[in-house]
């Protein structure tokens, strides 16, 4: 609908990427592995650039002036409008549904190498790249792989713009499966880019682990690290054992980065799902939209956690949170692991003075333990997002034809090097808006 079609012109890139460099980036070897990314990022956008249709000025300035006016109240009724008529022109509307090119020499090809390049940075990979060669070697088989690119960018993109280290962990969990196969693809036969085959849902799931993790993510207690590829393989292990739900098979790339990401440790996630399966199988066997979240509500007493009235109980572990009780924070922290240790993602999320949880289930996201999207926002590790930004992303991948367009226009306005839209935008906050260019 309309919505879509104002939120394919503001789609942006994820932020620049994070994270310690090498001590030293002038050795000539750097030099020259960053002149060589940047010939590429400029090659390869030119070719984008070359190949959007040109929008009349007048319109696009129409729609621009009512889309930086718009502040979160009244009617949105004609920025929609002004939107419609961009996107309806004839060469607009085909240049979003061009037929699949992901092959050398196509221009999905060219606009997926333009994006990666633009999000990741020439300096940003360079300084993976002179690490060694394993790294550039790493690198260089990304950038010749188009499919391998879009699936990374379906998927939301590498985490922190880090293309590279998700290539390693990607590549690192091949070689490591026992289900997967080097000569596999992260996306199967399927029309759409946003592969949901249950044949291939492994191979998602790596793909989704690889783009997540690609920024570390520290362990709740103890300050480690959690490692991606064991972690991807406690998945395998548990999926090829039957012990996760069900709709994991179902779930696309996107959605797996958010269930492979828990904070928790291999062992609290197996001890979750024995656990639930001897002492709350009700929740196991009951409807999506609490399924396993619910155990916040039956066995995490709320109130101030009784840490050291038994004890001192609280030592670092989700199995002691119950024992414990806790008020919001523990509450949502604890449905959140629930839900995926059984193999299904959530997604923050944080609201005013409280903290809550949204989860997928079939019927599409949904939030738990608060109030609605509007209240709710999250900014932790690489996102600073509010609730309605994402709720109408995942909306929006759920018209799946309709997304490509979205992604596609998305990846044109990264070679037009527009101006990025902001995330945090809320009716309820009324901020955020009017933010990016085309």
């Amino acid at each position: 609908g309309s919505s879509l079609q104002v939120y394919m012109l503001r789609l942006s890139s994820p932020p620049s990427p994070s994270g310690p460099s090498p001590p030293d980036l002038s050795p000539p070897r750097y030099q020259r592995i960053e002149r060589g990314y940047q010939a590429l990022e400029d090659a390869s956008c030119a070719r984008v650039n070359a190949s959007i249709p040109p929008i009349p000025g007048a319109d696009a300035d129409a729609f621009m002036a009512a889309y930086r006016s718009f502040a979160g109240n009244g009617s949105e009724a004609h920025v929609l409008t002004l939107a419609q008529r961009v996107l309806s022109q004839a060469k607009v509307r085909a240049f979003l549904a061009l037929p699949d090119s992901f092959v050398p020499g196509g221009l999905d090809a060219a606009m997926v190498t333009c994006a990666v390049l633009r999000q990741a940075t020439p300096s940003g990979l360079a300084r993976y790249a002179v690490r060694g060669a394993k790294e550039e070697t790493l690198l260089g088989r990304l950038l010749l792989s188009p499919r391998l690119m879009r699936d990374m960018l379906v998927a939301g993109g590498a985490a922190g713009g880090r293309y590279g280290q998700a290539m390693e962990i990607y590549t690192k969990i091949i070689q490591e499966s026992d289900s997967l196969s080097a000569d596999g693809e992260a996306s199967g036969a399927e029309p759409f880019w946003d592969d949901r085959s249950p044949s291939n849902i492994l191979g998602r799931l790596a793909l989704g682990t690889a783009v997540e993790h690609a920024l570390p993510i520290q362990q709740r207690w103890g300050g480690a690290t959690v490692d991606p590829v064991s972690r991807f393989l406690h998945y395998e292990r548990a999926y090829l054992a039957g012990n996760l739900d069900p709709a994991l098979e179902v779930l696309t790339a996107f959605e797996c980065r958010y269930t492979t990401d828990s904070d928790a440790t291999d062992d609290d996630l197996a001890w979750f799902r024995a656990t639930a399966a001897n002492f709350r199988p009700d929740h196991i066997a009951t409807a999506y939209s609490w399924r396993y979240a619910r155990t916040v509500r039956t066995d995490v007493a709320y109130g101030k956690p009784h840490c050291h009235a038994h004890g001192n109980i609280c030592t670092g572990h989700y199995a002691e949170i119950p024992a414990a009780g806790g008020e919001c924070g523990p509450r949502a922290f604890f449905g959140r692991f629930a839900r995926k240790a059984f193999g299904l993602p959530t997604w923050g999320v944080t609201q005013p003075g409280h903290a809550a949880m949204s989860c997928w289930s079939p019927n599409g996201w949904h939030v738990l333990l608060g109030a609605d999207w509007e209240y709710s926002y999250w900014s932790k590790r690489r996102e600073q997002r509010s609730g309605p930004d994402f709720h109408l992303d995942v909306q929006s991948r759920e018209l799946r034809g309709a997304h490509q367009g979205v992604l596609r226009g998305g990846w044109a306005a990264l070679a037009r090097k527009e101006a990025p839209v902001g995330a945090g935008w809320s009716p309820r906050a009324r901020s955020g808006y009017g933010e990016g260019g085309l």
